[in-house]
């Protein structure tokens, strides 16, 4: 499909859902919208203006209003406003000052909101562009504001990728300031492939880890662009996108939009809410929301929070969670990501202060306390018949029966929900999934609302897979020394020689576990930092000698601040975040809180010297999963050095149950699970493929890369498609060599495979470093249309795969049917080339004609044959322009000239020379300013539909 009729497929679609397509005021300047929204200012505005629509003095100042955004967050909380009302000052001609509304945050497709799809607008004065003129494909307007911009590329012609390069362009040119400044989110769409992202707060900023795609209520990932549309970009959808679904983070002067799942379980909830005040009915069982964690949890909870406290019937919020310290660092996040409006509703509360806080008929408050605070509260007294929420945080582990019986008695018009990593489930005794829970998450919060588990996340990428390792003593080995589980602790676990194996395995595997990657054969040492997760231990007293801290003892709270000022230093956060060799803390040792609720990126491993099972274990092992260059950190490392036989069965059943969902009724243990389940856990990535598998994989794309650069890879393959499978083959060994690597394994070393030692054909760093060196050089001498992506190299496979011919082939049966004209040696051929399109399809048609016609008597190489297929493209082209330029009463040869510097893939705004051309030919040929963009669009388009790949 070209990309004019995908776009138009697109504005069809957005038609059908409710926009409303705009012809006047398609295809011209930034100006005419400018004049658009005024209009749309005096049609809302009537009442407060009187009746005098705005003068041309007071639009100037409305629109210099709109210079005070500086970021897509200051955006946000202009369209946010007061009240879900978005407005802008204005001092009228004679004196009077009001509020101009602009935005209805609040009338979801519904009041004031005006829902409009223009497209192919030309800027031409852009501040900080070195071109004339920049043309975008789509926006949305909602109360004529650019709210949403969309980027389409037609699959079959160019990666959809470069619709994000060029928004990046876009924002660099100074293109969202003014009336485009209100753009909060981002749309990437080709035919089968669709991704949204909120619009960062400068060019610099643009990172494809945030181009989220979607998936539907059953966990589903939807591709189908028209599909996508309707659920993404529908009325109302896309209005709740750009205001319900978006984060302000005011720590970041940055803006946040919301995931499918995230979005889908806030609405969830909210639903739950909404179907007991139209029955008129409190359940205190409101519903659990299980997402597994690194999944965004806090940023779910805060929206949820938020939404709650602004529901009329609802008149406080209650946010729980299990630790102090986790109570100030949700706190802080809470106030980030709260409008301004919103702040002063937010506190932190001890038991006391709660009691005080209820007794208020203000509007509804969020209030966080610990669940042992409130209990207390609770054993002293508390209780309120007011109509609360309580949101659980962390619930799995929250939740004692005893204390959530106390608090639902004392609070009886309060509904729960939980959020949860890790939900408790029931044992299946049936099919043996064990687990010691005599209370499910279920059993406390009610149904599960929603689900999004680690098997999601990991094919989101938005966390990473598990790399582990186990270890057994002599001891354990051996079955026969019949130690008891005190026993082992006593004898072995607690014993000087335990633990010195177990710091010198730390010691000896450091540099292997803790550097980055292999660059030019220099391994960049201490880039990662490790746990050490042990029974018990104390060391803040050596914590504050050793970097010379405050003295922790004297605050309040000791272990708070100790704790605090630790997870900074480990997440390498202010004022750790210098780069100071003097603030590097490489490995902490932590017993049970930092198991759970910290998150750092650059944690890659951690060591367990404990015995873990279900949840606990997951959240354990889920400290290192946190994405940052996947090169250098393809998997969270987890060593087990306690009961390596045990702990592997526990890390199994515990992801299978963490991957499909557990039992959260004792009716439920009659599912029957996969007999593969186990198996997938490596074949989805949840667990690392073994060093010995990923060998014999890589072992004979090496090989082929040896047989097209010598066994060195010392020389450049000779012809441009050898390149091409060289770069893309290369591209993708030298990062799976590097995430073997980062697995631990040591280029050169043998390790044991399926049928005996087997040893990688890359075996040293020397070697790799030359193979680096000669896929950068490979990739400079291509066409610029075939380099490779070295930094995205899913996507280079993706297009690598989509060259389905053997060229070396094609020239074989050629020439065979050169040797012998036959029916069946024609029919080789044509079956042969049957999966590429209908244009080259004809091309090697035509060459078989010439063949039979006696055209060609030379038996072809892949260098003539190429040649042969340019000279009959480049005469078809000819004629096809000469026709075109006819047909639209141009000069063929002023097109064909045109044509000659046309390069595909690069914006006309990028190829200077065919923009000076085509300045040149439209002075010459006087077309007016208006009918400019109509001949360069319909040039390129068709130029893009004669050139062949």
């Amino acid at each position: 499909m070209a990309e004019d009729k995908f776009e138009q497929a697109v504005i069809d679609k957005l038609k059908s859902e409710g926009w409303e397509y705009l012809t006047d005021y398609s295809g011209v300047t930034v100006d005419r919208l400018y004049d658009h929204w005024r209009d749309i200012l005096n049609a809302n505005n009537r009442k407060r203006l009187e009746d005098t629509p705005l003068s041309d003095n007071e639009f100037k100042q409305v629109k210099l209003e709109l210079t005070k955004n500086k970021t897509p967050y200051d955006a946000q909380l202009m369209l946010a406003g007061a009240g879900g009302v978005g407005t802008v000052p204005l001092n009228r001609d004679d004196g009077t000052q009001l509020e101009l509304e602009i935005f209805y945050g609040d009338e979801v497709a519904g009041g004031h909101s005006r829902y409009e799809v223009v497209n192919q607008i030309t800027f031409t004065d852009l501040a900080t562009s070195l071109s004339s003129k920049r043309r975008i494909d789509i926006m949305l307007l909602i109360n004529g504001l650019p709210v949403a911009h969309i980027e389409e590329k037609d699959e079959s012609l160019q990666n959809q990728w470069n619709a994000f390069e060029q928004f990046q362009k876009y924002d660099g040119d100074g293109m969202y300031t003014g009336l485009f400044s209100f753009v909060q989110v981002q749309f990437v769409l080709s035919q089968n492939s669709a991704h949204y992202f909120a619009r960062p707060k400068n060019s610099d900023s643009y990172n494809r880890d945030f181009a989220f795609g979607w998936r539907d209520d059953d966990g589903k990932d939807v591709t189908n662009t028209m599909t996508f549309i309707h659920e993404v970009m529908g009325i109302p959808a896309l209005h709740r996108l750009v205001t319900v679904n978006m984060i302000p983070d005011a720590a970041n002067d940055n803006l946040m939009v919301m995931r499918s799942y995230q979005i889908q379980a806030t609405r969830q909830i909210l639903d739950r809410m909404r179907e007991m005040d139209q029955n008129g009915l409190v359940e205190k069982e409101g519903g659990y929301v299980w997402h597994t964690t690194g999944s965004g949890k806090t940023v779910t909870s805060f929206k949820v929070a938020q939404l709650l406290a602004s529901r009329p019937r609802v008149e406080d919020v209650l946010f729980i969670v299990d630790r102090v310290d986790l109570v100030n660092q949700t706190y802080e996040n809470f106030k980030s990501f709260a409008y301004k409006t919103f702040e002063n509703r937010i506190q932190v509360v001890n038991g006391s202060e709660l009691k005080r806080a209820l007794k208020h008929d203000n509007t509804a408050h969020i209030y966080l306390i610990t669940v042992q605070g409130l209990d207390k509260a609770i054993k002293s007294g508390l209780a309120s018949n007011k109509r609360m929420v309580i949101l659980m945080d962390e619930a799995h582990r929250s939740a004692s029966g005893d204390a959530v019986s106390r608090i639902k008695q004392a609070l009886p018009k309060t509904t729960w929900f939980g959020f949860t990593g890790t939900p408790n489930f029931y044992s299946d005794e049936v099919h043996d999934v064990k687990t010691s829970k005599d209370i499910s998450t279920y059993d406390i919060f009610g149904p599960r609302l929603h689900r999004y588990t680690i098997k999601d996340a990991i094919g989101d990428g938005n966390v990473l897979g598990f790399d582990v390792t186990y270890y057994e003593t002599d001891f354990e080995h051996d079955m026969d020394s019949g130690l008891t589980e005190k026993e082992l602790e006593k004898e072995v676990y607690a014993s000087l020689p335990f633990r010195q194996a177990v710091v010198a395995d730390i010691q000896r595997n450091w540099a292997t576990n803790a550097s980055g990657p292999i660059n030019m054969g220099v391994r960049e040492p201490n880039q990662f930092q490790g746990m050490l997760a042990v029974s018990g231990k104390q060391a803040m007293q050596d914590y504050m000698t050793f970097y010379g801290t405050r003295n922790f003892l004297e605050d309040k709270d000791p272990q708070r601040s100790y704790l605090n000022d630790m997870t900074k230093r480990i997440a390498r956060k202010k004022p750790y975040n210098k780069g100071n060799d003097a603030d590097r803390l490489d490995l902490i040792i932590v017993s049970d809180q930092l198991l759970t609720g910290f998150d750092s990126k650059f944690v890659n491993i951690i060591y367990m010297d404990k015995i873990l099972g279900e949840g606990p274990l997951i959240q354990a092992m889920s400290r290192t999963n946190r994405t940052i260059d996947k090169t250098a950190k393809p998997h969270g490392k987890v060593r087990f050095y306690r009961q390596g036989a045990v702990m592997e069965e526990k890390v199994k059943d515990a992801l299978v149950i963490y991957t499909k969902g557990g039992n959260d009724t004792l009716a439920d243990a009659g599912n029957t699970p996969d007999d593969q389940e186990q198996k997938e856990l490596f074949d989805i990535g949840i667990l690392a493929t073994k060093e010995a598998d990923k060998i014999v994989d890589l072992n004979p794309q090496i090989k082929r890369l040896q047989q097209l650069a010598g066994d060195d890879f010392s020389q450049m393959p000779r012809s441009e498609k050898e390149q091409v499978e060289f770069a893309v083959t290369a591209a993708q060994v030298n990062s799976q060599v590097q995430q073997l690597v980062q697995q631990g394994y040591v280029l050169g070393n043998s390790v044991e495979g399926p049928e005996g030692p087997i040893t990688l054909g890359i075996e040293s760093t020397t070697q790799l470093s030359s193979l680096q060196a000669r896929m950068n050089d490979v990739n400079e001498v291509l066409p610029a249309d075939k380099q490779v992506d070295l930094t995205n190299i899913k996507l280079v496979l993706q297009s690598f795969a989509n060259e389905i011919i053997d060229y070396d082939k094609l020239v074989d049966l050629l020439n065979a049917y050169m040797d012998e004209v036959s029916v069946a040696n024609r029919a080789a051929v044509e079956e042969h080339v049957q999966p590429l399109d209908q244009d080259n399809r004809e091309e090697i048609g035509q060459v078989l004609d010439g063949i039979e016609q006696g055209e060609y008597t030379e038996p072809f190489t892949t260098e003539t044959l190429k040649s042969v297929r340019k000279a009959i493209r480049t005469a078809q082209q000819d004629l096809k322009i000469y026709k075109w330029a006819a047909d639209h009463d141009y000069n063929g040869n002023d097109i064909l000239a045109a044509y000659e510097l046309y390069r595909p893939g690069i914006p006309l705004v990028d190829n200077t020379a065919l923009n000076q051309y085509l300045q040149d030919l439209e002075s010459h040929l006087d077309i007016g300013f208006f009918e400019l963009a109509d001949f360069e669009e319909s040039l390129l388009n068709y130029f893009a539909k004669i050139t062949k790949k």
